[in-house]
């Protein structure tokens, strides 16, 4: 899907109410999330244990 498909179905999507804060926020939510997919697709990502060890140290 492309970025202008990816903004209408997000805008669509939106309750009538919608502030642009809202869209702004969702915008931004959307570009974290592929970004985030990018990263896994190259190898960055790590895995759920390497997440709970690091958590699990972060709470000590």
């Amino acid at each position: 899907m492309t970025v202008k498909e990816t903004l209408q179905k997000i805008v669509a999507d939106l309750p009538e109410s919608v502030t642009w804060d809202d869209i702004h926020y969702r915008i931004y939510l959307q570009q974290v999330v592929e970004e985030s997919e990018q990263q896994i697709d190259d190898g960055q990502g790590i895995t759920q244990s390497q997440a709970e060890e690091r958590l699990a140290k972060w709470l000590k």
